[in-house]
């Protein structure tokens, strides 16, 4: 047995011979304690610096900042990428990693630039020299390339009038996309269709199909269905019109900037005696009375029995006073009305009224 002292405590402890080079404390608490505050000297393999660890983390602590860990660990999982020549100038380039496969060109410059020199190619059905948009692509058109695959139709172009051949006939009727933009913006003007499809008798106020629409609208038969508000209206080009509005338009040539009121409150007499273009301020006066003094615009006062007169102006209500009788204040109306020059759309509706209460009585 051998007697040595703790490198930690300084106090003596015996050992066997065998053990006197490899063991310097007497247990392994002061062994833990030793250790825990003594330190090692490294070097990080990223950035080379030395940098100083505690004794216990000396296996595990492998680099001296957790950036120089994080870019090393990025680095390891980095897809390694050989730089590869651009299709269009030549010049070297590293893609990205995501497109790494299918990358070809160096820039949206250099990808731009080579779709327009693409070489021109000769279409095996019609001989016309054109540049496909893609390598593959063998004919020049749609036309050309069901036309080996099936039995194609001579047609005429609705737009342009010029001939072409399709496997649809009955689908295709305008011979390109040009065509086709020029056509819908024609037939979107609400005014040349009706002029096409309609014409307009003044004296019965009936519209009548000149050109069908569809198998349920033949020529010459009458246009427009009543609908749940009381208009007629139709339905031509996947577009509503209501015939009042299309009636008035055919008759003046041009399509109505405001709204089209009927003067004897009929919403089916179209004739033209009967329709006239007004504001939507315009419109409200021809409105049948709604207040219980039986007037329009005259409204009774609860809480003393008394009539109050008003009258709507640009969106607002403007008050003409109060007044101990209804006739006092009605007249206040009417001279109101023919100051703001709204006396004649009302006076409409007050005709309509006492026809309305004649018709009920």
């Amino acid at each position: 047995m051998l007697t040595k002292l703790c490198a930690h405590c300084n106090n003596p402890y015996t050992i066997f011979k065998s053990r006197s080079g490899r063991s310097h404390y007497c247990s392994k608490e002061c062994q833990f304690l030793a250790k825990k505050h003594s330190e090692v000297e490294k070097i990080c393999p990223l950035c080379r610096t030395t940098f100083t660890v505690p004794f216990l983390l000396r296996s595990h602590k492998e680099y001296c900042s957790r950036r120089c860990a994080g870019i090393a660990s990025v680095e390891s999982y980095r897809v390694k990428i050989d730089p590869r020549p651009c299709a269009h100038c030549k010049k070297p380039y590293t893609p990205d990693t995501k497109h790494r496969a299918s990358s070809k060109y160096c820039s949206r410059q250099c990808a731009g630039a080579s779709k327009i020199t693409r070489q021109s190619k000769k279409c095996p059905s019609c001989g016309r020299h054109f540049v496909p948009s893609r390598p593959s692509i063998q004919y020049c058109s749609m036309q050309c390339r069901i036309g080996k695959k099936m039995r194609t139709v001579e047609v005429f172009c609705l737009q342009c009038g010029n001939a072409f051949q399709t496997a649809q006939p009955k689908k295709a009727k305008l011979c390109s996309d040009s065509c086709a933009n020029l056509y819908n913006k024609a037939h979107q003007d609400k005014f040349s269709l009706v002029i096409e499809y309609l014409s307009y008798n003044p004296m019965r106020g009936e519209l009548r199909w000149k050109k069908s629409p569809g198998p349920k609208a033949p020529v010459g038969g009458i246009a427009g269905t009543r609908t749940t508000d009381g208009y007629l209206s139709f339905r031509l080009k996947r577009m509503h019109f209501k015939c009042s509005i299309v009636a008035w338009a055919l008759y003046h040539n041009r399509w109505p900037s405001g709204l089209i009121d009927h003067k004897d409150g009929d919403t089916a007499n179209n004739r033209i005696e009967n329709l006239r273009e007004v504001t939507n301020g315009q419109n409200v006066y021809n409105q049948l009375p709604r207040s219980t003094s039986g007037y329009k615009g005259v409204y009774v006062r609860p809480e003393n029995g008394t009539y109050r007169a008003s009258i709507h102006l640009d969106g607002k209500n403007k008050s003409l006073g109060t007044f101990t009788t209804a006739e006092a204040a009605n007249a206040a109306r009417i001279k109101a009305e023919k100051e703001y020059g709204v006396h004649e759309y009302a006076e409409s509706g007050r005709a309509r009224s006492v026809m309305h209460n004649g018709d009920s009585q």
